[in-house]
């Protein structure tokens, strides 16, 4: 009831899907939530255009390529502190870092919904950060590796 105008979308597939559509059926939160699936990409970019942050609740990722894509898009992120997303999230610039857990996820979720100015600037934050992962820093930082291996 607090955040009664709050919707969630889960976007992507896997075998979680019946059994999370079940429990938000369960928790009486199933009109606020939507399992859209996977998406062609130009409604995932509307989708992400149209969303206040981005969550992602990872309990491992190598990467994240979705935390580059909220980013582009302007958003601020939650996202649990694991693999590539605790390497490349600092916690209060670009998002909110937080454990794989339900209460700190809400807790991160809450943090941001209820701060609208620093939704906004962790968005700028993103926007700036996001520019620094090209092909050619990426290619100079992977050849920077290589020499140093190789000296």
């Amino acid at each position: 009831e607090r955040r009664g105008e709050t919707r969630f979308a889960f976007t992507g597939t896997g075998s979680m899907r019946g059994s999370l559509e079940g429990r938000a059926r369960e928790l009486g939160v199933g009109h606020a939530v939507r399992f859209v699936g996977f998406l062609p990409l130009q409604r995932y970019v509307e989708l992400l255009n149209a969303c206040d942050l981005v969550c992602i609740p990872s309990r491992n990722e190598p990467f994240g390529i979705v935390l580059l894509e909220a980013w582009a898009a302007g958003k601020p992120v939650v996202a649990t502190g694991v693999g590539g997303l605790d390497e490349n999230l600092e916690n209060l610039v670009e998002g909110v870092k937080v454990s794989p857990q339900p209460d700190s996820l809400a807790w991160g979720i809450n943090y941001l919904l209820d701060s609208p100015s620093e939704r906004e600037r962790m968005a700028r934050n993103a926007r700036e950060k996001v520019r620094q992962f090209t092909w050619s820093r990426s290619a100079d930082r992977l050849l920077s590796v290589y020499r140093s291996v190789l000296s």
